[in-house]
């Protein structure tokens, strides 16, 4: 029998656990994130996959206690629902080939209104820095920038439909008229809020939730993109990337980076890689070195915190 450790999952709670149940696992289930409980459990050979944000992987990595023969009997992983560092992935997976196990990390996305992710790269169709395919149960469309028409492939707006998705908000048909969406057959969308990219083999690439859209100039600038290149550079842990109002530009890109000391070298390997690998609009016009990023109830990035955090420090 598997077990399936859910572990504050952005894929949704009860879907992960129902699909486990339905072909005879056991879920075990964790109230509040414990990484010695959950490495306990791994060692007695009690866990066969986990399911959880970025923020959980990097602590369960950082533990020395999570190693060992016990990891072999770990199957797969599954990250999401904040960004997902490259560094992060290649560190789980080398520990993982050491010890000798078939786990990988890999990456998925998917809303709580549908069931589940809803696209997931798997052990046999991956694609590295992106989500996955759509799983056969979920239509993927997006949305051009005209807001006109569907399509099954380019950058814009996701629109989920198929057999995942939820009926509708509880008693609140105002919420339902605005994020769900007829088509002219009358097959129902959620709208998603975010911002990806179908490429032409089906492959989803997590772009931005379309609120964290940074326009510079005019110009539509990622978060994610930013943070990833940050999050490449040796000694940074985590890195989030906040538009702040700007009275030429409309806005600029403030950059918080997350390490053990405030050490100038990495603020200049920071800068560097920036204005290397960005457009210039998208490199930051501020570095700010903080000691730990704050993270919300479910262990994802706290963007409002640190907008706050930013106002506060130019008050």
């Amino acid at each position: 029998m598997s077990s399936f450790l859910p572990l504050f999952h952005p894929f949704g709670f009860s879907m992960c656990m129902h699909a486990m149940n339905c072909f005879g696992g056991c879920n075990v289930l964790i109230p509040k994130f414990n990484r010695n409980i959950i490495i306990n459990y791994i060692r007695r050979g009690k866990l066969n996959y986990l399911v959880g944000v970025p923020s959980v992987f990097a602590a369960l990595l950082a533990h020395p206690k999570f190693r060992g023969d016990a990891l072999k009997k770990i199957n797969a992983s599954f990250v999401g629902g904040d960004m997902v560092s490259l560094n992060l992935l290649d560190s789980f997976n080398e520990l993982m080939i050491k010890h000798g196990s078939p786990c990988r990390l890999l990456e998925g996305y998917g809303p709580s209104e549908t069931c589940s992710a809803t696209c997931v790269n798997t052990l046999s169709t991956n694609r590295r820095t992106t989500c996955g395919k759509p799983q056969p149960c979920s239509k993927y469309r997006i949305y051009d920038e005209e807001k006109k028409v569907l399509k099954t492939q380019g950058i814009g707006e996701l629109y989920i439909g198929g057999d995942s998705l939820f009926n509708g908000y509880f008693a609140n048909p105002n919420a339902n008229a605005e994020c769900v969406f007829a088509d002219n057959n009358g097959e129902r969308y959620l709208k998603s809020g975010d911002i990806v990219e179908i490429d032409n083999d089906g492959y989803v690439t997590f772009k931005s939730r379309i609120k964290r859209v940074i326009k510079v100039s005019g110009f539509a600038v990622f978060p994610n993109e930013i943070e990833q290149v940050a999050m490449s550079i040796g000694g940074i842990k985590k890195a989030c990337a906040i538009g702040v109002p700007h009275e030429k530009t409309g806005h600029t890109v403030v950059l918080y980076y997350e390490t053990n000391t405030d050490d100038e070298e990495v603020k200049s390997n920071v800068q560097r890689e920036c204005k290397k690998h960005l457009e210039p609009k998208a490199v930051p016009t501020k570095y700010i070195y903080i000691d730990k990023i704050p993270l919300t109830p479910l262990n994802k990035t706290d963007v409002i915190a640190l907008r706050k955090l930013y106002d506060g420090i130019k008050g």
